[in-house]
């Protein structure tokens, strides 16, 4: 498909300027066309466009799917390295909201072959998912490096905007856990300066939520607030879910209880729908420190179905027959079958009809 590569970069171009339901009405559009077609390609190039949609939407368990599909697509076609470039950092970012073990997580990326000095312009994301997972692990010498390395690239797409790559934020992050806190304040205060001229409100309120917590504990309140401010009316869920918990963990820790409970709960409604297994815990971990402790949901349900139950079901939820669920997918009938009998006994139904119902009430 001679035009994917140019469609791909309008969908990322639209998602960077959080142009979030823009994108995903494309890519879906796209990606019908695609499927009708038989056009494998097309299909994993635009699965992974939509999981970095999805990443930046907060639909986690959607762009999990995705990408982990866009990946196994890849692996059978010929060119498509590019792909993998672009999904396994959206796997990654996304598992690790879902509460994957750093372990697994570094597997994919070591499984993939893919490594971050690779030429493609989307290296960015990789350097940046992989600093990430560092951190999260707890290798903060090693995430600042990793993440430092963006800054080398050639300006013209990605390092230089923090609403594609935020790898400012996330060093700074790093190093203020190392207590290199001036260095964290300067790199923090750089990316905000980036994310304002740019202008996208999720870039700037994941900018101000480094420069809060990097920043002087006294004034952390008050620069939440700002980046509350700025994320609640974007479209971005789960940063906006993030600040929130950041918020009432920092009401607790000054004794303000009640000051507490509001923007926690909030942030666990929020977390929820996101589909953001760790958030969701941390909010938990911060209302049972102040004597609230809300009603547990199950993952009995559509949170706990892997990614490719998650891609057979919302096919089947739309009408799909096997064998077609099957073409779209690039799987066998039998395979189609595995995944829905495994879905119905995790969602507790007995009919694809009831497949649509059980799906909207998960997306909340």
């Amino acid at each position: 498909e001679p035009h994917h590569a140019w469609t791909g970069l309008a969908l990322v171009v639209l998602a960077v300027a959080d142009r979030l339901d823009a994108a995903r009405r494309g890519a879906d559009q796209i990606l019908a066309e695609a499927r009708e077609r038989g056009a494998a390609l097309t299909v994993a190039t635009v699965l992974a466009h939509r999981a970095f949609i999805d990443v930046r939407r907060g639909d986690l368990i959607s762009a999990e799917a995705d990408a982990h599909a866009a990946i196994e697509l890849a692996a059978d076609l010929l060119g498509a390295e590019f792909v993998v470039v672009l999904a396994v950092p959206e796997a990654v970012l996304a598992g690790l909201d879902r509460d994957a073990t750093p372990d697994y997580l570094r597997g994919l990326l070591d499984h993939t072959g893919v490594r971050d000095d690779t030429e493609f312009l989307a290296r960015d994301l990789f350097r940046h998912a992989s600093g990430v997972l560092r951190a999260a692990a707890g290798n903060h010498d090693a995430a600042i490096e990793g993440l430092r390395g963006c800054a080398l690239d050639h300006p013209m797409f990605g390092s230089e905007n923090p609403a594609f790559v935020p790898w400012r934020s996330a060093a700074a992050l790093s190093l203020a856990n190392l207590g290199r806190h001036r260095e964290a304040r300067e790199l923090a205060a750089d990316e905000l300066r980036r994310a304002q001229a740019f202008g996208a409100p999720r870039a700037i309120g994941i900018a101000l939520r480094a420069q809060a917590l990097v920043g002087r504990p006294a004034e952390r309140a008050e620069r939440l607030a700002e980046a509350l401010a700025v994320l609640e009316p974007s479209p971005a869920r789960l940063e906006h879910a993030r600040v929130l918990v950041d918020l009432g963990a920092t009401f607790r820790a000054a004794g303000q209880r009640s000051a507490a409970r509001e923007p926690l709960l909030e942030a666990l409604k929020l977390a929820a729908r996101c589909g953001a297994r760790t958030l969701e815990r941390r909010a938990r971990a911060e209302l049972a420190a102040i004597g609230v402790r809300p009603r547990r949901t199950e993952r009995a349900g559509a949170d706990s179905l892997t990614p490719s139950e998650r891609r057979v079901v919302e096919l089947a939820a739309t009408g799909g027959t096997n064998r077609e669920i099957a073409q779209t997918l690039f799987v066998t009938e039998k395979t189609v079958e595995t995944h829905l009998g495994r879905s119905f006994r995790k969602l507790d139904i007995s009919s694809r009809r009831q497949l649509p119902d059980v799906l909207a009430r998960a997306a909340g």
